[in-house]
């Protein structure tokens, strides 16, 4: 009998943690896609990353604003700085809530953002993560860190592990541009 159970508890958590997963589960979606459903495109370096409390029913929902300074804006409502808050921060008590495969934010790094304003997303960014790119030293990178060394014909960001091979700030706006515009 005590084993069933024992079998029975890891039976349930193991469909847990896969529900867990599948719930993070994001479709790829070229970069063309990513262009077309954003109403702002811009580059900037992040000046600010505050954790907040918001009133929630059961209790306080941490969450995190992020401030973004444009030094490029190729898509939307132009202006000098923009804001959007994303779920998760730091909670009473000193717990971290992280949602799983969002990007993070630090103040001063350099990013290109493709966002859907004012729909009231719980994640403003396309494609959950596919719409935040960084730029270090002139060269463009996934949130994950890897590289953006092509896009293909279809839109289809393909990343890899050398950052000597990752596309030009230059070469990925040239793109990036073109499909935002519709090409």
């Amino acid at each position: 009998m005590r084993w069933i159970s024992a079998v029975g508890i890891a039976v349930l958590l193991s469909l847990l943690v896969r529900a867990a997963a599948v719930a993070t589960t994001v479709e790829e979606i070229g970069l063309d896609v990513q262009a077309r459903e954003a109403t702002t495109i811009f580059r900037g370096r992040v000046t600010s990353v505050e954790e907040l409390l918001l009133a929630g029913r059961h209790g306080p929902v941490p969450i995190t604003r992020v401030s973004v300074h444009v030094t490029d804006w190729l898509k939307g409502r132009s202006r000098p700085v923009v804001t959007f808050t994303l779920p998760g921060g730091r909670a009473p008590g000193g717990r971290q809530l992280v949602l799983d495969g969002a990007p993070t934010f630090q103040e001063g790094q350099d990013v290109c953002l493709l966002l859907v304003e004012d729909r009231g997303l719980l994640v403003p960014i396309v494609g959950f993560h596919q719409g935040c790119y960084r730029v270090r030293g002139e060269r463009v990178f996934q949130a994950s860190g890897r590289a953006v060394v092509n896009v293909d014909g279809s839109g289809r960001v393909q990343a890899g592990l050398r950052s000597d091979d990752a596309l030009s700030w230059t070469q990925f706006r040239f793109i990036l541009a073109a499909f935002a515009k519709g090409r």
